[in-house]
């Protein structure tokens, strides 16, 4: 995938997710709402592009609390990295489940704009480095547009069209 295909998938997968995760939707997603699904979107673009910032700037991986953005305490910051996705998810909804709406459009801007922005500093060769045995741009949109879809399917409305 190119960093203009890239970019113009993240950006659909944007809309997508803008235009059926707003605060007026009663609609459910198994066990969320619409604004819990939109925390969890975010949460995971968030970590791919704070990956991203981390291996750039540093080459390093990030903490988790660089990955929260808050101060987590060192017993806390070991228990979460050794969570596997199941695990992780159940956290963020912990973490997020009492914020209101503009919390969870906040961060779901912020992360967004991270993930595009790192995005927009790769080459498509870059994108096509091999990173844990996959290409980068795999990872990118695993945690981004794909996941959106995932997620959202299509609307009620389109699942009963003839």
């Amino acid at each position: 995938m190119t960093r203009g295909e890239l970019l113009a998938n993240l950006e659909a997968g944007r809309r997508q997710a803008e235009s059926r995760l707003t605060p007026e939707s009663l609609e459910r997603f198994g066990d969320w709402s619409a604004k819990d699904l939109l925390f969890h979107l975010a949460a995971w673009q968030r970590i791919s592009g704070v990956q991203m910032t981390a291996r750039r700037e540093s080459g390093r991986e990030p903490t988790a609390g660089e990955v929260l953005g808050a101060a987590l305490e060192a017993a806390e910051a070991e228990r979460l990295l050794a969570l596997d996705i199941d695990g992780i998810n159940a956290y963020l909804f912990q973490r997020y489940r009492d914020q209101d709406w503009p919390a969870a459009l906040s961060l779901w801007r912020e992360s967004y704009e991270l993930l595009k922005d790192e995005s927009a500093r790769l080459t498509d060769e870059q994108l096509a480095q091999l990173s844990g045995g996959e290409p980068l741009w795999l990872r990118i949109v695993l945690d981004s547009f794909t996941h959106v879809a995932e997620h959202l399917g299509p609307s009620r409305s389109e699942q009963t069209a003839p």
